[in-house]
């Protein structure tokens, strides 16, 4: 494409703008209830506060395809309309129904939908990511918590007794010689497990802790890396997840399958009040700093984004592992 063509070509999308956005604002108007639903759900659910960072980066991602769309002529695609007349007849079915879900899940679809009707399919796949990201807004997925953590068990029960260690296990705790273990539901940067399903790629993070007291997910996972007395049964599970992220590669293929192991992040809300803890892990990195949310967002996005990575075990702790 010529350096004048370009040009042309993004004059083509000011004209586009104001409608769009028009449009989008007018379907959050139309259903509010829902909208103002949903942030309620993001501001006193820990597990979906992370939805408030949605549209920012959302909205980040378009704006770092900028070049490719200046490269697409955007053109309206009627038959859409179809489509979200459909869809909003599926929000009026959830909302006789009185459910949260499928409203909210149908809201969203609406604003996705509003980008091919007005920009066409062209623009809509140079932006398929960024748009399916917007999903992750959508508070649901929580119902899957206790199959998971079920799962999560019955892993961690085969793993030690294929390494020979006596388990007892009573519902989601487990008893071993060293002491007893309980699989837990835990948080990374606002992404729960239950909706790792959802990723593009599969993230994988099982962390675990002791009945009475917390490890920190780097702690455990460097337990891997380095190992020591009183680490097997931390060292069975956590080396069985990175195991089964690379049996998985071949299990699943072509779907990628990464993991992501966070060290202490220094602006999470878990470590505001842990002043002297964060001194100590910062003087033990050799960054000289600790990770940050944004951080660990930039390399979860990359392992979502970069389809050739697969198979890979991300550390993300500034070299704490290294130690």
């Amino acid at each position: 494409m010529t350096t004048l063509a370009r040009p042309r070509l993004r004059s083509a999308w000011r004209p586009l703008l104001p409608p769009l956005l028009l449009l989008l604002a007018a379907l959050i108007v139309l259903y509010r209830d829902t909208a103002e639903s949903m942030v309620t759900i993001w501001s006193r659910s820990d597990t979906f506060a992370h939805a408030f960072l949605v549209p920012p980066i959302v909205a980040w991602l378009i704006w770092r395809r900028r070049d490719r769309l200046a490269e697409v002529s955007p053109r309206p695609v009627g038959w859409v309309l179809l489509l979200m007349a459909a869809v909003s007849f599926v929000w009026l079915l959830g909302e006789l129904a009185e459910t949260n879900s499928v409203p909210q899940l149908a809201f969203t679809v609406l604003l996705v939908l509003a980008v091919p009707a007005l920009a066409g399919m062209a623009a809509t796949r140079a932006m398929l990511f960024p748009l399916a990201f917007l999903f992750f807004a959508v508070p649901i997925g929580e119902f899957m918590l206790p199959q998971l953590m079920n799962w999560t068990a019955d892993f961690a029960v085969l793993a030690l007794r294929l390494t020979g260690i006596p388990v007892y296990r009573e519902g989601l705790r487990l008893v071993i010689p060293s002491g007893t273990w309980s699989v837990v539901e835990v948080h990374l940067v606002g992404v729960n497990k239950a909706e790792l399903p959802r990723w593009q790629g599969m993230s994988l993070s099982n962390y675990w802790s002791p009945s009475g007291e917390g490890r920190t997910p780097n702690e455990q996972y460097t337990k891997i890396v380095r190992l020591g007395a009183g680490s097997t049964t931390v060292t069975t599970v956590n080396g069985g997840v990175v195991g089964l992220t690379r049996t998985l590669v071949e299990e699943l293929k072509p779907i990628r399958v990464n993991s992501i192991h966070p060290g202490v992040v220094g602006d999470s809300p878990y470590w505001a009040e842990k002043a002297a803890a964060r001194e100590r892990y910062t003087s033990e990195t050799p960054l000289g700093r600790l990770a940050t949310m944004s951080e660990i967002v930039d390399a979860t996005v990359f392992l979502l984004e970069n389809t050739a990575v697969n198979g890979v075990d991300l550390i993300v702790d500034g070299g704490w592992h290294c130690r």
